[in-house]
């Protein structure tokens, strides 16, 4: 096992000793990948086996083989390398982080624990203040939970993956960035009590979800309130998935009741009837505490596939107090850290249908629907566009003008969108359409905090059109 960085002046001092250089080990340096000057350690993804942390046994930790560049260094380690962790004392709980240490005036840059303080109240938990002065720069790579009720090892799930990996003409080319969950950012519901496309059959019947469930609006999209003993799943379908293909889960976790939470996220694969089958990766969040937030990434490799594979099912729990969840992102490949934007269309299981427009009789006129009130309230802010379903019949239609056409909501994109036109249609006979239109369009770099547009009649006489229009999907 070596450890080596480069590069340094001199050849005497530390890994200087590596100089003069040759053109292998230059290549290493410059290797392809483009990082901006930081502070943080970015991994280098798909070199060896991408710096991975493991309990392998015992009261240690294993750093498998991997780069990463931190302040424009290189760290290469060739084999996994075993990190020992101090147990707690009975009865104390204690964070400790696994960091890359450079040191400029040894010219090194090595993994070493950084511990943390014991505390007997686990409420108390603090992560350890790094070094980031004079000649020592310490980043973290993993966060590890320590707690006396584990005497004799570490479990996974309480090793925090908190590597960034940077992003590399190789892994833009090679993995698709395309996010594989359906409705990330909980913007979109049908009335039921959770967001389109998740499911908590597992977990019991959950009633309609309160405002206070459908909480603010983050970064990207929303959050949504985990409860005391509930939790969330969506299954992702694949055809098939490669040996040794990295995939990543992202998300934000945040306590927002003052009540400690364990908040766990788990990766199963599923069965061909959606089943979940084997885990393949798992993070416990111990004891977060109120305004406690997190954002974290879980990667991993699938070494065999499991049998009778289907797929993937991402599974959210809390466990004690009430969480947000949000904008989680599960993609294969590697992510870089901060979120990234990605934009879907989600089909609702049900139409959203609206009392005052759900065969309504209607005269000639221009209504502007906001969504946040209408249509079940169901249409989140941010959502870009709905897909209509218009549906009508005139008592005049024959021999008369009748339409119905849905607008944008404000100029420039105050166009016609979609109309049904019923001139010449026998009277009192239906006809239908299905159009998309736009909810929340930028004007001038602004959008609008409320999404709504316009529906129009033309009618023949006063109550002469029945109208029903109904929400069938949304982009966000």
């Amino acid at each position: 096992m070596t450890e080596t960085s480069f590069l340094w002046d001199g050849v005497v001092t530390g890994d200087a000793t590596y100089a003069p250089y040759n053109k292998t080990e230059f290549n290493k340096y410059m290797c392809g990948i483009h990082v901006e000057t930081s502070d943080d350690v970015y991994v280098i993804p798909g070199y060896l086996n991408d710096l991975n942390i493991t309990w392998t046994g015992g009261y240690s930790v294993s750093v498998n083989s991997g780069a990463a560049i931190i302040q424009n260094y290189v760290y290469i380690n060739d084999a996994p390398l075993s990190l020992g962790v101090t147990k707690p004392s009975y009865g104390y709980y204690r964070y400790d982080y696994v960091v890359l240490q450079l040191n400029t005036s040894d010219q090194t840059i090595r993994l070493v624990i950084k511990e943390g303080i014991g505390v007997s109240d686990y409420t108390l938990l603090e992560r350890p203040v790094l070094t980031q002065t004079g000649a020592i720069w310490e980043s973290p790579i993993a966060l590890l939970y320590v707690t006396y009720l584990y005497p004799n090892y570490i479990p996974q799930k309480y090793i925090l993956d908190e590597r960034k990996f940077a992003v590399t003409n190789y892994t833009l080319s090679k993995y698709s960035q395309n996010n594989l969950l359906s409705n990330s950012e909980f913007m979109c519901f049908n009335g039921s009590g959770i967001p389109e496309n998740w499911d908590d059959t597992i977990f019991g019947t959950v009633t309609t979800a309160t405002a206070a469930e459908k909480t603010s609006i983050m970064s990207r999209g929303q959050s949504f309130s985990v409860n005391s003993g509930r939790g969330y799943f969506q299954n992702v379908w694949l055809r098939g998935v490669a040996v040794n293909t990295p995939y990543t889960l992202r998300v934000s976790f945040k306590e927002i009741d003052g009540d400690t939470s364990r908040l766990e996220a788990r990766v199963y694969s599923i069965n061909s009837s959606g089943s979940a089958t084997a885990t393949l990766a798992v993070q416990e969040f111990i004891e977060l505490t109120a305004d406690d937030e997190i954002d974290f990434s879980i990667t991993f490799k699938i070494t065999s596939v499991p049998t009778n594979f289907y797929g993937f099912r991402i599974q959210f729990i809390s466990d004690g107090g009430i969480t947000n969840i949000g904008q989680p992102i599960f993609v294969e490949g590697y992510h870089p850290g901060p979120f990234r934007q990605f934009h879907e269309y989600i089909g609702f299981t049900s139409a959203l249908a609206d009392a005052a427009w759900t065969d309504t009789a209607k005269s000639t006129g221009t209504t502007t629907v906001d969504l946040t009130a209408s249509f079940n309230g169901e249409i989140q802010p941010q959502t870009k566009a709905v897909v209509a379903r218009l549906r009508a019949r005139d008592q005049g239609s024959a021999a008369g003008t009748a339409s119905i056409g849905v607008l944008g909501y404000v100029a420039p994109f105050a166009a016609d969108y979609g109309r049904l036109e019923l001139d010449g249609v026998t009277n009192d006979v239906y006809r239908e359409l299905t159009c998309v239109v736009p909810v929340n369009q930028p004007v001038y770099n602004a959008q609008s905090a409320i999404p709504q547009f316009r529906i129009d009649v033309v009618a023949t006489g006063a109550g002469t059109l029945d109208a029903t229009v109904e929400l069938l999907g949304a982009f966000i």
